[in-house]
């Protein structure tokens, strides 16, 4: 209890309080759930639901249709870049990938992420040396559109007052890295095959997209499996229903005040680390429970037009379950480089393994289960609404919060299990660290960065704004209305985006 008041008290002063971070080395990104969105929920909806007609069973749905798209490609690009250590800590939103040939026996370019030979294997690179060279921009983009079904129900026959509601949207989801190549015809690698460079000819877009494998005795290399790169990733569902019920203290047609509990069931999809950046709806299979209250009041009229004002929040604790996530890692030594970036794609595999194994991208063997607690998340909105007859306006302020992951280990052990490749290993052999094999760097638990697959705090600002008409006089009322909103952020730790939405009501 003492962390979930910890928690709430954070979201409220956290406007106050936030300081601009950019946040890079990432291989996880959590775009906000589409439960918790008061503005949408809310614009016209509050008149209705605000209705008190004891003629009437006391229901009211609405069905709203929305798209939202994301406007923040480049922050989100650093979030899944790097912090270069070859260039002064500079926060890259690429992948740069270049040759041992180019840098010479020193293998040390300054300001290039990884060497050709930890993604292409080549046991004879002295000789052999490659010549692939490429750099990958990442402006990712995050769309969604669906269908928002809000139910609300008095219970007055029961307690006067008391009521329940329920919320489901259906989402459609897509993700796009948005990766491209800067180079006009990018340097592309040829496989080693028998001793010499021959095989198939390949660029570091084929690698990123599971579609470089060697079957050569002594380069034998799988694909890439997991965290693959892509340009288009969607999901279809549930994404998640929250119940609520509240209990109206102050009750009346022109202002009511309320308290209310919340239960969030999970009913979308879960990633599972086959591609970087996977569409989710939902909050990625988390159970919350919370509360919140909801008031509004009505501050001036004049015959047929008045001024509402609303308040509305909710907290939900969100609790743990397991996640499928990669964390990148920090090598102790490899052949030629000590300063490794994107480690996850480097080239390793499993100790021990006798000769013939195939070297995979360590994403591969190291994409698991973690314990994931999301923790605290705050939905708060603050909404002057003008009626005028039977049209409403309404502008209005959403704060969104979320606390840091809280993220850790579980499954099988994981210490000193899996190793690095060294570039002169031949596959032919036993994957070993001892000496006089030694081809292989054991990566210690220690290693594991797991910042990397640990999403952020998240504070987002969105302005709201909707018109709708309701026609109060029939006997089941009608409601119409249309709105938009654009959220922001300072981090680059949430999605930046506009929504529109069009919505149909009814009353019974």
């Amino acid at each position: 209890m003492k962390r979930i008041v910890h928690g709430l008290l954070a979201a409220l002063v956290i406007v106050g309080s936030a300081t601009a971070t950019t946040h890079t080395n990432k291989s996880f990104f959590a775009p906000r759930p589409h439960n918790p969105n008061l503005a949408m929920e809310q614009t016209t909806w509050h008149k209705q639901t605000a209705l008190i007609d004891d003629d009437k069973f006391c229901g009211t749905i609405q069905a709203t249709g929305f798209y939202d798209n994301s406007q923040n490609e480049k922050d989100l690009g650093q979030f899944f870049g790097v912090t270069n250590t070859r260039n002064s800590n500079s926060i890259d939103d690429f992948i740069d990938v270049a040759s041992f040939l180019a840098y010479g026996a020193g293998g040390n370019p300054a300001k290039v992420h990884l060497i050709t030979e930890d993604l292409f294997h080549n046991h004879n690179y002295t000789t052999q040396k490659s010549k692939l060279a490429d750099k990958i921009m990442l402006r990712p983009d995050h769309e969604s559109y669906g269908l928002r079904l809000d139910y609300h129900q008095k219970l007055d026959n029961f307690i006067k007052g008391l009521f329940f509601k329920v919320t489901m949207p259906i989402v459609h989801a897509k993700t796009s890295l948005g990766y491209s190549s800067t180079a006009a015809t990018p340097n592309k690698q040829l496989l080693a095959k028998g001793g010499t460079l021959s095989g198939a000819s390949k660029s570091l877009t084929d690698f990123l997209t599971g579609n470089v494998a060697n079957t050569d005795a002594h380069d034998k290399q799988g694909a890439l499996t997991k965290m693959k790169w892509h340009n288009s990733n969607s999901e279809t569902g549930i994404a998640d229903i929250d119940v609520t019920l509240g209990y109206n203290f102050l009750y009346k047609n022109d202002r009511h005040a309320n308290v209310n509990i919340g239960l969030t069931i999970p009913t979308g999809n879960d990633p599972d680390g086959n591609f970087l950046w996977e569409a989710v709806v939902g909050n990625g299979g988390h159970w919350a429970l919370g509360a919140g209250v909801d008031a509004g009041f009505q501050i001036w009229k004049d015959e047929d037009k008045s001024l509402d004002i609303l308040f509305a929040a909710n907290y939900r604790y969100l609790f743990e379950s397991d996640e499928k996530r990669c964390p990148d890692f920090t090598p102790t030594t490899t052949s030629g480089n000590t300063h490794k970036m994107f480690s996850r794609y480097i080239l390793g595999g499993k100790l021990n393994q006798a000769g013939g194994t195939a070297l995979v991208p360590l994403a591969n063997l190291i994409t698991r289960d973690f314990d994931v607690t999301p923790g605290s998340q705050f939905d708060g909105m603050i909404d002057l609404a003008f009626n005028w007859g039977n049209w409403t306006f309404d502008l209005g302020y959403n704060l969104f919060a979320k606390e840091q992951e809280d993220i850790d280990w579980t499954g099988a052990e994981i210490n000193n299990i899996y190793a690095v490749s060294s570039w002169g290993y031949d596959t032919a052999n036993k994957f070993d660290t001892v000496a006089p094999i030694n081809n292989a760097i054991a990566i210690p638990k220690t290693a594991y960065d797991l910042g990397s697959i640990t999403h952020p705090s998240v504070l987002t600002h969105k302005i709201f704004g909707g018109v709708g008409h309701a026609f109060n006089s029939w006997e089941y009322p009608l409601m119409l209305g249309v709105g938009g909103s654009w959220e922001f952020e300072s981090d680059n730790d949430a999605l930046e985006q506009w929504s529109l939405w069009a919505k149909l009501g009814l009353t019974f």
